[in-house]
């Protein structure tokens, strides 16, 4: 075979063909002539307003306040840009007022006994994954969000990993606040060059320590101390020698001593690990001398009588001089690991651990230990406790800071995808996502009898949101959905309505729901989740409710979704105008494909038909629930990842065509067990209509289409042209051939597109007419921050407004969050002209023209200043152009009476110089056999 290949590219060095190649303009019909100006009426404030108590830090500070810092922008509703400090109730300090920049963000804080606050700004903390104990990659080792009370200490992970931080570019430096918030001018502010954690000594100077190699210019190694004013302290010399030293955990000692964890990534792939204590000076202190356990520590603490805690998951006690302590045992019934751990005084001990039964994943909760390790509080069980603990912060007074809330576990499974060769049963592997906790508040332990009061802070970060859908309502109202907490201020739950004249409608603010539905009616479906009850492992699980909101928001409880049918794995298609409803979901089974049916609703929600139409073979992933076992779970249980756009299942559209006929369309390769791949006609007892075989030779991977009212459909998917992969798609006729009238340009309507109202398509941010041409009088500059934004949905009101919906916050350099709107305006004469191109000899080019008024106009176009025979519409299409071809292109329109010429466009052919055009081969290659048949198109000089 590999000498006939060699034999076909010899003769095509030999050989030529001539190529033909005529001009022919295309005709669509122009949907959208008008130009589109943005309407200065519809500008509302769309923000999303999420809690951020789990990922800001929290430190202990003198007096019992708290300082916070981390990726968010208010404190109980007030500006607070990523720092603030929270007095001993809880409430926001109005005293502090930090002038850092938006640029100037916190990473970690260390507070003085002053009430004055050293912080590392800047770009210091990297992508960070948690890596199993036993793999030492080659990377820093890094702990994320350490519990940071008067004493240093540091966080792990759940299963007792630590934390990789692939390097990025750090960039970051050391500053003081004054206690009032404001940047101290008096302080050095060093850079420094890595990953660095920041915390207070005993004696009010600041320790540093991480991943690092110098501050200020000035060669250090992973531990460096800083003077009071911020400069370096030269004094302090560690007796650790590394080049490529990474501190993973240090803990203080009142007497200044340091206990330091760490590991050096040496020349050659050696390692070496660090378990040592420091004196003040920086030496190492002899005395202290634990036995090599060739590992990193991420927990660590000094106990008063000099006793030092360390581990990863677990914990050990060693003695001054460094035995392990047998006597130590942490008495927490059903421990499985610990995660966070937090001096308090007297050698006593927060900690937050997993626990749960041997056979259970295990959930996070928050105890306090006695100096052995017993037993003295478990928070879960105190007054004025919830489910679900995660440990903030330890004070000096004994006091202890939680953020605790429901506790959520989301487990999902997916279906890997497979061709047709492979077998039914494709094969299953498990994600787990969780725990996470639902609606979590800070509270706060007391002193002596151990109560958990609430701590009366509400942190957030306040953004943009997003509108990713619009409907409209049966009086032409629009609903938008996204994500979105507010909008003008107003609680708003994802889901809102808009009046005719573009304001909020005050009287619709439906619970929380993603948006599924929209009938005719205006009644629409959504899919509200619920935290399950509590399971035996001390879970909850999400649960999906499908509900009907009437038109003044409320749930319908006319509306009841069957049971027995997953509600988180359906999609919705199409609305009948007796009411009826169609969907796709699965039947409660354990062969999960096989059982994705087709099935018709009553206005009521109930079943009424279930089409017996088998789909198989799925091409694309889908989410299916299982529990934490890995076990099947019935339905409405668990939330699934979203995947490709969150579709539920794999069949995308249904389009119902005259008498009773359904046109089909999914990632599904085999309809009652015949190859349909992606697109099926039934007849009206589900069935596969035979006389309908959808030709898609020329696309060769199809993967999603979309079905006409009118019996034709869109297929999109993958197409060699050329010998080049390039998105394809192609318009079918009612029987399933491909319509050659359908010749759009390469940027044409992607998968996804969203039919408009006037027969005109919205795609990937652009609008485009039947014939897959762009609207060139729409197309809006959108910004999100210093980045482009995107629009994701849009709608062509009754009014002939146009909305758009996505994630922005300005429009055309006017300030738009997620949603503008558009009216179409008169505007005379040629609006957008035909752009410059250059173009490889053979393929094709195209040209277009956009006017401003609905006026009739007459087309013309020129090269070089001749009319072009039959080009006659505001689209020009040159098919396989040659290089005589090129030159300079012009569209000349005349709308009632008065001639517009465009601005010249010019076409440059390339010249091809690809020598093979087309290879084709029709017989099998075998030993013995007879000759391979092949033909060969080709370009080049005549053979000799």
């Amino acid at each position: 075979m590999l000498q006939f290949a060699m034999q076909i590219l010899s003769a095509i060095r030999r050989t030529s063909c001539a190529a033909f190649c005529l001009i022919a303009a295309a005709t669509p019909a122009v949907l959208h002539a008008q130009a589109w100006l943005l309407d200065p009426v519809v500008a509302p404030a769309i923000v999303n307003d999420a809690p951020m108590l789990l990922i800001a830090s929290y430190v202990a500070a003198t007096g019992g306040q708290t300082l916070a810092h981390g990726n968010f922008t208010h404190v109980n509703g007030s500006t607070a840009p990523g720092l603030a400090r929270l007095g001993v109730d809880g409430t926001a300090d109005a005293a502090f007022a930090s002038d850092l920049s938006a640029d100037e963000r916190v990473t970690d804080v260390a507070p003085l006994p002053d009430g004055r606050v050293v912080a590392l700004i800047g770009s210091s903390v990297g992508f960070a994954v948690v890596t199993p104990p036993q793999i030492e990659p080659p990377f820093p080792l890094v702990p994320v969000d350490p519990v940071d009370p008067a004493v240093i200490t540091s966080p792990g992970e759940p299963d007792g990993s630590g934390v990789v931080v692939r390097p990025v570019v750090p960039v970051a430096k050391f500053i003081r606040l004054r206690s009032d918030g404001r940047k101290d001018a008096a302080f050095a502010a060093l850079p420094i060059d890595g990953y660095p954690r920041v915390a207070r000594l005993p004696d009010g100077r600041v320790l540093v320590w991480g991943a690092f190699r110098a501050i200020g210019g000035q060669a250090r190694n992973g531990l460096a101390r800083l003077n009071a004013d911020g400069t370096l302290d030269a004094t302090f010399a560690p007796a650790l020698s590394s080049a490529s030293l990474n501190v993973s955990a240090v803990a203080a000692a009142a007497d200044g001593s340091l206990v330091v964890s760490a590991v050096a990534y040496e020349p050659l792939g050696r390692t070496t690990y660090f378990f040592t204590r420091l004196l003040a000076s920086g030496a190492i202190d002899a005395r202290f001398a634990p036995p090599t356990t060739g590992t990193s520590y991420s927990l660590l603490a000094v106990q008063p009588d000099g006793s030092v805690l360390a581990g990863n998951g677990n914990l050990t006690r060693y003695t001054p001089a460094g035995v392990p302590d047998r006597t130590y045992a942490i008495q927490i019934p059903g421990l499985k690991s610990i995660s966070r751990i937090a001096p308090l005084p007297s050698g006593r001990l927060a900690v937050e651990a997993t626990v749960g039964a041997a056979n259970a994943l295990g959930a996070p909760a928050v105890f306090t230990l006695g100096v052995n390790g017993q037993l003295e509080r478990d928070l879960r069980r105190v007054p004025g406790a919830r489910e679900g603990h995660r440990l903030l912060a330890a004070f000096a007074d004994g006091r202890v800071l939680v953020v605790q809330g429901t506790l959520v576990l989301n487990s999902s499974f997916y279906r890997i995808p497979f061709d047709a060769t492979a077998p039914a049963d494709a094969a299953i592997a498990p994600i787990f996502l969780g725990p996470t906790l639902v609606d979590p508040t800070l509270a706060i332990s007391s002193a002596d009898a151990g109560a958990l009061t609430p701590f009366g802070t509400t942190i957030t970060h306040r953004y943009t949101g997003t509108v990713n859908r619009l409907e409209t309502d049966s009086t032409g109202r629009v609903i938008a959905a996204g994500t979105f907490t507010h909008i003008d201020g107003q609680p708003r739950a994802g889901l809102a309505r808009f009046l005719a004249s573009g304001a909020l409608d005050p009287a619709y603010a439906p619970s929380a729901g993603e948006l599924l539905f929209a009938p005719p009616d205006g009644r629409m479906i959504v899919r509200q989740m619920t935290v399950g009850p509590a399971l035996e492992d001390g879970f909850h699980r999400y649960v999906a409710q499908i509900v009907r909101l009437q038109l003044d928001g409320r749930v319908d409880p006319s509306f009841a979704f069957p049971a027995k049918l997953e509600a988180i794995n359906t999609n919705w298609h199409a609305a009948m105008p007796d009411g009826r409803i169609l969907v796709s979901a699965f039947e409660p089974d354990s062969n999960r494909e096989e059982n994705l049916k087709l099935i018709w609703l009553g206005a009521d929600g109930q079943r009424l038909t279930t089409l017996s139409t088998v789909f198989t073979r799925f091409t694309r992933f889908i989410i299916l629930p299982m529990d934490a076992t890995g076990a099947a779970l019935p339905a409405d249980v668990v939330m699934p990842i979203p995947i490709g756009g969150g579709r539920p299942n794999v069949i995308d559209a249904v389009q119902p065509l005259a008498g009773g006929r359904l046109l089909v369309a999914g990632a599904f390769s085999r309809v009652d067990g015949e190859a349909r791949p992606g697109l099926v006609r039934l007849l009206d007892d589900g069935k596969p209509d035979a006389a309908y075989a959808p030709d898609l030779a020329t696309l060769h991977y199809p993967n999603a289409a979309l079905p006409l009212p009118d019996g034709r459909a869109f297929v999109f998917g993958s197409a060699i042209t050329r010998g080049r992969w390039q998105a394809g798609v192609l318009r079918l006729r009612a029987d399933g051939s491909v319509d050659p009238a359908f010749q759009p340009p390469p940027e044409t309507i992607a998968s996804g597109a969203r039919r408009l109202a006037d027969g005109s398509f919205f795609s990937n941010g652009r609008r485009y007419n039947a014939e897959g041409w762009p609207d060139l009088n729409l197309a809006p500059q959108l910004r999100q921050g210093s980045s482009n934004g995107y629009a994701a949905t849009a709608l062509l009101a009754g009014d002939g407004r146009l909305w758009l919906g996505g994630a922005f916050d300005r429009v055309n350099g006017q300030p738009r969050s997620a949603l503008a709107r558009f009216a179409p305006t008169e505007v005379a004469g040629i609006t957008a002209g035909p752009r410059s191109q250059t173009v490889v000899a053979g393929r094709d080019a195209f040209f277009q023209v956009a006017i401003g008024t609905t006026q009739p106009a007459v087309y013309r176009w020129t090269r070089d200043g001749a009319t072009l025979a039959g080009a006659t519409a505001a689209m020009l299409r040159l098919p396989a152009v040659r290089v005589d071809q090129a030159g300079v292109y012009r569209a000349i329109v005349t709308i009632a009476g008065q001639t517009f010429t465009s601005e010249p466009a010019t076409l440059t052919v390339a010249p091809n110089r690809s020598r093979l055009i087309n290879f084709s081969a029709r017989s099998r290659v075998e030993p013995g056999g007879p000759p391979q048949i092949a033909g060969v198109v080709c370009a080049g000089a005549p053979p000799r």
